[in-house]
């Protein structure tokens, strides 16, 4: 199995080039990428939060409660301990902008960024490697074609042996996000990772499209968010369980990742996640 490092490599390009603005978030209706499972993504992320977010808010009231409060407190409490440091300095810092972030991702579908989402990124870009042209990035309304001196996508990745799971580029303004979720097969919702018996399940394995969204939508929403350096890893943003624990008491508030595996863990309510796999009791 390839390394998260490897996994989650996540590439931001910034270039002038201007194309139209969109409003909002849009998940390609030109060429449906996506498409019955666009409309219910952005549903998903919002749910994830809402709930990551009451979680968080009812912690303190839940630790005074019945038995179901008991379970709730102490899985929000391990888990923000595991990958955030609650017992590190700022501690306090770190949960209020673990749930300020959380709120924003919450309240995505009244206050949206120019976005544009692609779930298969192969009919967005052509190349010409016999006479030695640049990739180049398609306008999806116009078709207009801008070249790129290199660029990695998610068909690239896949050819090479490797497994990209999304990346950014921002053109004008709108940020065109590539989920890859064609190429890498992940279901579109989060209902679909939820079997009934999820013990010893992996919390980094556990991907939809909604999940590497929110993961994205961090990046966009959230200037000082960690960007990747080479591959991953401290000190920038960091993929795997093991780099994500390394950070925990240091950035792992700004580290887009560490957000979005907590509010995941947070939507699996049976479960504890304090050692990155699903088990039953502490």
């Amino acid at each position: 199995m390839a390394s998260l490092a490897r996994l989650q490599i996540l590439i931001c390009v910034v270039v002038g080039f201007v194309l139209p603005t969109y409003a909002g978030i849009i998940f390609a209706p030109v060429l449906n990428t996506c498409g019955s499972g666009g409309g219910t993504v952005l549903q998903d992320v919002v749910s994830m939060a809402k709930a990551a977010g009451a979680y968080m808010d009812n912690a303190p009231g839940n630790q005074k409660g019945d038995a179901k409060g008991h379970w709730d407190f102490y899985r929000v409490a391990t888990l923000f301990d595991v990958i955030f440091g609650a017992q590190d300095g700022n501690s306090q810092g770190r949960w209020n902008e673990v749930r300020s972030n959380i709120q924003t991702i919450a309240n995505l579908e009244n206050t949206q960024p120019n976005a544009y989402v692609l779930c298969d990124d192969s009919k967005f870009w052509t190349a010409f490697p016999s006479n030695g042209q640049p990739t180049q990035f398609k306008n999806p309304v116009d078709n207009t074609l801008y070249d790129y001196p290199s660029a990695v996508t998610c068909g690239d990745s896949t050819s090479t042996g490797g497994s990209l799971i999304a990346y950014r580029i921002n053109i004008g303004g709108t940020e065109f996000i590539s989920i890859c979720g064609v190429q890498n097969s992940h279901p579109a919702q989060l209902s679909e990772l939820q079997p009934k018996n999820v013990e010893g399940a992996l919390l980094p394995d556990m991907l939809s499209w909604s999940v590497v969204f929110f993961h994205e939508i961090m990046h966009v929403l959230f200037a000082d968010q960690r960007g990747d350096v080479v591959g991953g890893g401290p000190p920038g943003e960091c993929y795997s369980w093991t780099d994500i624990l390394s950070i925990r008491g240091d950035y792992g508030e700004k580290n887009p990742r560490s957000t979005t595996l907590f509010a995941l863990a947070l939507s699996f309510e049976e479960w504890f996640w304090h050692s990155g796999s699903a088990v039953k009791s502490l």
